[in-house]
């Protein structure tokens, strides 16, 4: 079928069909970048269905611009908390600014801890010096997540006098998912210390959060450290052998950055 009649019979179910045909519709829309649909997902702002609405508050970030934060803050403040999320996430794709004080606010005050998690990572993406201290704030929520989230996306804003704070929180940080981050972080601000720290953390948790662990640990991966963090994973092999596999997969994708191809 012709991508312009396509496009056409996509926007048709979006305004007339079931709430799970207009929901694949709008997902197919985002898919094909048919930005074209945008005046039509914003008339679904309202729609009954919450599937719908949050199919919309993912399509809205994708194919949108800044001129459609407005309509996002609106879905942050949806019922549902997955189009909360999807609209948080989706104001961090577009880094609209202008919603600060609302993600802010809803990272402190929304009852959903996935919620506040969305929001800690969006305002991290907004790369805006003003949202730091909302974010250190959110280093002492009751959720790990929220917690880990906020840490790296205090990484992400890339200001070194977040170091001693996250260093400080580091030392009452009771939950290994969240330290795994603050140590990322601490990293991607200048202290390389913690990347030691990460590998070796990973040998104190079980298997599944130390494969998540390690993973953190790649994302950090440069040419520079690519073979110091290979060493690193081969002593991890000898202690939990049960990685063994997982760890081999993650040694593929450093050779790919590494200039030393070494196994």
């Amino acid at each position: 079928m012709d991508k312009k009649l396509k496009i056409k019979e996509l926007i048709f179910q979006c305004r007339n069909g079931s709430p799970k045909q207009r929901s694949a519709a709008i997902v197919d829309l985002q898919e094909m970048r048919a930005s074209e649909a945008l005046p039509v997902f914003l008339e679904l702002l309202d729609y009954p269905g919450a599937g719908v609405r949050a199919n919309v508050a993912c399509a809205l970030g994708e194919l949108g611009n800044k001129k459609i934060g407005p309509s996002l803050l609106k879905l942050l403040e949806d019922s549902s908390p997955v189009v909360r999320i999807n609209a948080a996430e989706s104001l961090g794709l577009l880094c609209y600014t202008d919603g600060i004080n609302s993600l802010i606010n809803k990272l402190h005050s929304d009852k959903d801890p996935l919620v506040r998690l969305s929001v800690a990572e969006a305002l991290g993406r907004l790369n805006d010096a003003r949202v730091l201290p909302a974010l250190v704030r959110a280093l002492d929520d009751e959720d790990e997540g929220v917690r880990a989230y906020a840490a790296d996306s205090i990484g992400s804003l890339g200001i070194v006098k977040a170091v001693p704070i996250l260093i400080k929180k580091m030392d009452v940080e009771k939950s290994a998912f969240t330290k795994a981050f603050i140590f990322s972080a601490l990293y991607r601000l200048g202290y390389k210390e913690s990347l030691l720290s990460l590998v070796k953390l990973s040998e104190t948790v079980d298997d599944v959060l130390a494969v998540t662990i390690l993973n953190l640990a790649i994302e950090l991966a440069t040419p520079q450290n690519a073979t110091s963090l290979k060493d690193m994973l081969h002593k991890v092999t000898q202690l939990r052998p049960s990685l063994l596999i997982e760890i081999n997969s993650l040694i593929k994708r450093l050779n790919s950055i590494d200039g030393n191809k070494k196994p």
